[in-house]
């Protein structure tokens, strides 16, 4: 499993003639702006239009429901809500589901847009084998894995360098449907372990779209470039975002393997990416970045910045606790 990004469709910037651009792809200026207006805090602005993500089929949305909707009288309500057919799994590998009391999630206002998987919810923390959770471990530790690799890549390739802030993770249907097998779930199948995609018989053979995990939502991403800049920036884009990446410091077997199959992808990919980088400033310039060398201490000196993150926030809860 790999992670996808939604390919752009178009983008039309702040300073783009609006009017002309407007009345050109057939809409007049007036009714979009005004359309537009009550939900805009600040006009004009930069306008980024990507590939819709295929949300999960009906069959691993009822499973989820069946799951996790506590209130046994709306869930048949729920499974054919049309607003609940837009479902982006939120993955939150950092998260714990809240106490019950606090989550709507299992009553009344249960919904499935940008629905929150909890890394609890996902796998028995304790025991990850006793069959309680939605995903086996390998899964889990794959999305991990996944997750470590594109993070170093948004903060370390050439053509991004962001600090990612508030970017999100979140499963999602495949881009393109490939050849079922006999293996693969079929219809009116209920396992949310599988997270399989419908199966359709259209064309010669029947296809399936499979679920996959996708990156999206970079508006508030910023470019940095200053090694000043560099710390501060990436490690308050991970104070601040959801708890979509694995959390240091944590006591349950799970917990610290996912933590760690997320450092060891993260460092790998950041020393892959990095590397490549200095072998192609040679080549353009006839120098990599020679005597920068401390640049490929910077990865890890990120991860150790999230662990003191992560202690200071302990810190405070335990001081708060004694007041």
């Amino acid at each position: 499993m790999g992670i996808t990004v939604p390919d752009k469709e178009l983008y039309v910037a702040a300073h783009t003639d609006s009017q002309k651009w407007l009345s050109g792809h057939g809409h007049p200026e007036e009714e979009l702006t005004a359309a537009a207006r009550p939900h805009i805090t600040e006009l004009p602005t930069d306008v980024l239009v990507t590939e819709r993500i295929v949300p999960l089929p009906k069959e691993t949305r009822d499973a989820l429901v069946d799951v996790f909707c506590a209130n046994a009288k709306m869930r048949e309500y729920i499974k054919t809500c049309a607003a609940n057919e837009d479902c982006l799994v939120r993955v939150y590998l950092g998260g714990r589901k809240p106490k019950p009391k606090a989550y709507a999630g299992g009553g009344k206002f249960f919904g499935l847009r940008n629905f929150q998987l909890n890394l609890d919810q996902m796998v028995c923390l304790e025991d990850p084998h006793n069959g309680q959770g939605v995903l086996d471990l390998e899964d889990v530790l794959e999305l991990a894995k996944q997750m470590g690799i594109t993070l170093a890549v948004m903060h370390w390739d050439r053509d991004a360098h962001t600090d990612a802030i508030d970017v999100e993770f979140v499963l999602g249907s495949s881009r393109e449907r490939v050849e079922a097998t006999d293996g693969d779930v079929k219809e009116g199948d209920n396992a949310v372990g599988d997270l399989q995609g419908q199966v359709s018989s259209m064309g010669t053979g029947r296809t399936v779209r499979s679920t996959q995990m996708w990156v999206l939502n970079f508006n508030q991403c910023r470019d940095v470039y200053s090694e000043k800049e560099f710390m501060k920036l990436r490690i308050e884009a991970v104070k601040l975002n959801d708890p979509y990446f694995p959390k240091p410091l944590r006591e349950t077997v799970v917990e610290r393997a996912v933590w760690t199959i997320f450092v060891r992808a993260y460092l790998a990919a950041s020393e892959k990416i990095l590397r490549k980088s200095d072998d192609e400033l040679v080549c353009e310039y006839g120098t990599g970045l020679g005597l920068q060398k401390h640049i490929f201490n910077l990865p890890e000196e990120f991860i150790l910045g999230v662990i003191e993150l992560e202690r200071e926030r302990r810190k405070r809860s335990e001081a708060a606790g004694r007041e």
